[in-house]
């Protein structure tokens, strides 16, 4: 009896352990740590999350797009692309979860800085907006005045460092770009040449409004009156004329002094079309019919017309040819005078000082004796100029170590800023001076119109005649060449 009592409590005893081993096994497991309330991972509130709730978090705002929007267009970006790494973040999980309330656990992302910079600078160049000037441009073969309209350009560096602030930060607000707004050139309501080529008519308008019609003398069929933009460069009473070396025609001839038999009459317009002006002439049968070598011949009896070439009137910008109609439109002009005689081939090349476009202090020609010296008279705004800078530019890099100097003389109404700027687009390392109201170009050297060359030997002696034209064109590029063979030979 005893040893069977033994072994029912026994029995009671293990049942009673197997019953709260399964008690045990059917519980429930103790809930995972949580972050204490206002606890922030860098920027993210982590309050109240698990360690995985709070990976997903912080993943997902630092990880989410940056946007921005510059005028009226939105644009977006994955952090991915500049290489994102939270590194430390398991860490930084960590200490989360044991940190007291309202603290902030930091956290610093790492990123390629330099892709930051290569996709700010090609947003740039998408968001690029030149400006546009205002022009004149022929509605119904009348002149039209348009109006300009600013550009803008991307702030690469502030805009660059918005960027990178979102993505370290891990805040994702929307990015206004800031822009740089480009001024626009404007067009003022000015005096206005239209020139009807098919019926050698001269149409003066005040802005829009015609003042009076003119006939004129256009140019014959072989040597037709050109159509495009023109500027003039350079207004002269009692002009010299110098044959054109590029027409075959003229080879031979002489230059010819102001006075009866003057091809160009008592006055001259040049335009920025080399050898091509508007001009009276010594002809008056001629008027009304396509009789000259490509310029405008004008009867300057006319009292209004003379008021155009002589008169106190500011002309500015450019000519436009469209259907056969050329335009020359606000005719920048600067200071007029009796024209003095050009220096003669052989003679020394008349001296100046004048003060460098880039650096400081002036330049005189006569420093550069003893110096084979290319002087190129030009503007900013002169298009042919800008066709012969290269050439000019590779002529003295070439030859600078032969004692040759290019010297380049901005001439005329430009700003020297304006000049600066040619400079810099044309990658211009010879000196440049600035002649800023033209008068060592038109009295001392009797410059026609830009571009202009000389070439001076050593002893400061001219060689041959001014190219008066630019020197890449084909047309003076050979007679250019000519000179300078001579000159270095010297």
């Amino acid at each position: 009896m005893a040893k069977r009592a033994g072994f029912s409590l026994c029995l009671v005893v293990c049942a009673l352990g197997v019953g709260a081993s399964h008690a045990r096994a059917d519980a429930p497991p103790p809930p995972p740590p949580m972050i204490a309330d206002g606890v922030l991972i860098g920027s993210v509130d982590v309050s109240g999350m698990t360690a995985e709730q709070a990976t997903a978090a912080v993943q997902t705002a630092y990880f989410a797009r940056v946007a921005l929007r510059i005028g009226h267009h939105g644009y977006s970006v994955s952090p991915h692309h500049f290489h994102i790494a939270l590194g430390g973040l398991d860490s930084a999980i960590q200490t989360a979860l044991t940190a007291p309330a309202d603290t902030t656990v930091a956290l610093t992302p790492t990123l390629d800085v330099k892709r930051v910079v290569k996709w700010v600078k090609t947003l740039a160049r998408t968001t690029y907006r030149a400006p546009v000037a205002g022009a004149v441009t022929l509605r119904h073969s009348r002149p039209f005045f348009t109006h300009s309209h600013p550009g803008r350009a991307l702030r690469s560096f502030p805009t660059r460092m918005m960027i990178q602030h979102q993505i370290v930060g891990g805040t994702r607000t929307v990015i206004v770009a800031p822009l740089r707004k480009l001024q626009a050139g404007s067009v003022k309501s000015e005096p206005v040449i239209v020139i009807h080529r098919g019926i050698n008519r001269l149409y003066l308008y005040n802005g829009i409004h015609l003042v009076r019609v003119f006939p004129v003398a256009t140019g014959q069929p072989a040597w037709p009156t050109p159509l495009g933009h023109f500027q003039v460069v350079v207004k002269q009473r009692n002009p010299w004329w110098y044959p054109p070396t590029q027409d075959s025609w003229a080879a031979g001839a002489k230059p010819v002094p102001p006075g009866p038999g003057n091809p160009l009459g008592t006055r001259w317009m040049g335009l920025s079309a080399p050898g091509v002006g508007i001009h009276g002439t010594s002809e008056p049968w001629s008027i009304g019919h396509s009789e000259s070598h490509g310029c405008m011949d004008a009867c300057v009896h006319h009292p209004v017309l003379a008021t155009v070439v002589v008169g106190p009137l500011k002309l500015g910008a450019q000519a436009l040819a469209m259907m056969g109609v050329g335009i020359l439109a606000s005719l920048l002009v600067w200071k007029l005078t009796h024209q003095t005689p050009p220096p003669k081939v052989g003679a020394r090349a008349p001296v100046f000082s004048l003060q460098r476009l880039t650096g400081s202090g002036d330049l005189s020609l006569a420093s550069l004796r003893g110096k084979t010296v290319v002087l190129n008279f030009f503007a900013s705004w002169c298009h042919p100029c800008k066709r012969e800078a290269p050439v000019l530019e590779q002529l003295w890099r070439r030859h600078r170590g032969d004692h040759l100097v290019v010297l380049g003389v901005d001439t005329g109404p430009d700003a020297a800023n304006d000049g600066r700027r040619f400079v810099q687009a044309h990658g211009i390392t010879y000196p440049v001076v600035f002649d800023p109201n033209a008068d060592i170009a038109t009295s001392r050297y009797a410059v026609p119109g830009l571009p202009v060359t000389y070439v001076l030997n050593p002893q400061g002696r001219i060689v041959g005649n001014p190219v008066l034209g630019p020197v890449s064109d084909k047309g003076y590029s050979e007679e250019f060449t000519r000179e300078l063979k001579a000159a270095l030979k010297a």
